[in-house]
């Protein structure tokens, strides 16, 4: 291939002038007047916008819905971005028992927002750590716990109260810090909240929670009315015959009386809330010294009494040496009458055991006052005096 020639000198710069002199933008060519209107009107005819088609009912409220959820979201986004901002302080065990006396209460999740000054997203995702769906494993509650070892189920309530991992909160159990701390939470329910513990709970607490029996005068105390002028517990109350106005638990103490199984049975079932406790009953004896000392009505029941687990009958120990005036009767009996007609036999078997002294009714608590002092002298733990029926005097 062969070179090109070469270009003059003069020729080179007269080609570049020429270059430069030639516009490199050319105009479009002159376009006819009927081209440019035919133009225009074709542009005319064609829409630019289009109007959006016609939108439903439907299809407008499920639109505002959605803007509506979403703006929510945001807020909650906002809100938790602000809380996790401000450094709020962990829940602390008595933070979430506030958090759950207030829910139980009936307190709205706002309200408790308001109160805990946190957001209602964190109070909810806080109850919901608090209170258990029903059926969450590796949680018993204290009932199906007592079952598996073969406990009293009222004695275990009874000793976690006393160790104090339980409480009363409106006449139910509810948790301590004490039992918070060792796992202790709450089961909700249909029919209401329980607590639970976790299943190997009772490995953790000591053997004194777990098997020491509650004593008698707590365990009376918290299931039966006391009498505030004797230290003494009772049933109910008791209507006397001449009245003419008995309700059916005043003809059941006479039924009682008259040693009827109806009567003895139904007392009998009243008196199991007590099979928490390992302790002596000793029924109060009659006026007479013969047949109140071995088969009166209360005598019977104390001795169906005796045959549950725990619980051992001594009323044969506590007699009477002669008869004394009967008080239904028309009778009057003082302190020092009734002290000396009292004896006791086997004394040893009181010593150092808590006594149930029981009796049917009491109208002044003479007749308890002389039996609870005459099984003092031989050292008791304690002396509990329970009748079945406080006399309405007026």
């Amino acid at each position: 291939m062969k070179k090109p020639p070469p270009v003059p000198e003069e020729y080179r710069k007269e080609n570049v002038r020429a270059k430069k002199a030639t516009p490199r933008t050319r105009k479009p060519p002159p376009v006819s007047e009927e081209y440019r209107k035919e133009n225009v009107r074709v542009k005319k005819a064609t829409p630019r916008t289009r109007k959006p088609p016609p939108v439903s009912e439907e299809y407008r409220k499920e639109n505002v819905r959605a803007k509506k959820a979403a703006s929510a979201k945001k807020k909650v986004a906002r809100e938790t971005k602000k809380t996790v901002g401000q450094r709020d302080p962990p829940w602390r065990g008595e933070d979430d028992l506030a958090l759950a006396k207030a829910y139980v209460d009936g307190v709205g999740i706002a309200g408790l927002s308001n109160k805990f000054g946190r957001t209602e997203t964190a109070i909810r995702s806080r109850i919901k750590t608090i209170f258990l769906a029903d059926g969450t494993r590796g949680y018993a509650s204290t009932s199906v716990l007592a079952k598996s070892r073969g406990w009293d189920r009222d004695a275990l309530f009874m000793n976690l109260e006393n160790e104090g991992y339980l409480e009363r909160y409106y006449e139910k159990w509810f948790l301590t810090i004490k039992g918070y701390e060792k796992g202790g939470r709450f089961m909700t329910r249909e029919t209401g909240w329980f607590v639970v513990w976790p299943e190997n709970f009772l490995s953790k607490v000591s053997a004194t929670a777990q098997q020491k029996k509650p004593s008698l005068r707590k365990v009376v105390g918290d299931k039966f009315e006391g009498d505030d002028e004797f230290a003494g517990f009772f049933l109910d109350w008791y209507v006397p015959k001449h009245t003419g106005e008995q309700d059916a638990f005043s003809k059941d103490i006479l039924k009682l009386k008259k040693k009827q199984k109806t009567a003895i049975a139904k007392f009998l079932g009243k008196l199991k809330a007590l099979k928490a406790c390992e302790f002596a009953v000793c029924a109060v004896p009659g006026h007479d010294s013969v047949s109140s000392n071995y088969s009166s009505g209360i005598r019977k029941l104390a001795k169906e009494l005796g045959k549950l687990p725990g619980v051992t009958d001594l009323s044969g120990n506590l007699l009477r040496k002669h008869e004394i005036p009967k008080k239904s009767g028309g009778g009057k009996r003082d302190l020092a009458t009734d002290l000396k007609s009292l004896k006791l036999k086997n004394s040893a078997s009181f010593r150092g055991k808590e006594i149930l002294l029981l009796d049917d009714v009491a109208t002044t608590w003479t007749t308890m006052k002389a039996c609870r002092r005459t099984i003092e002298k031989v050292g008791p733990k304690d002396v509990v005096p329970f009748v079945l029926g406080r006399t309405i005097t007026s």
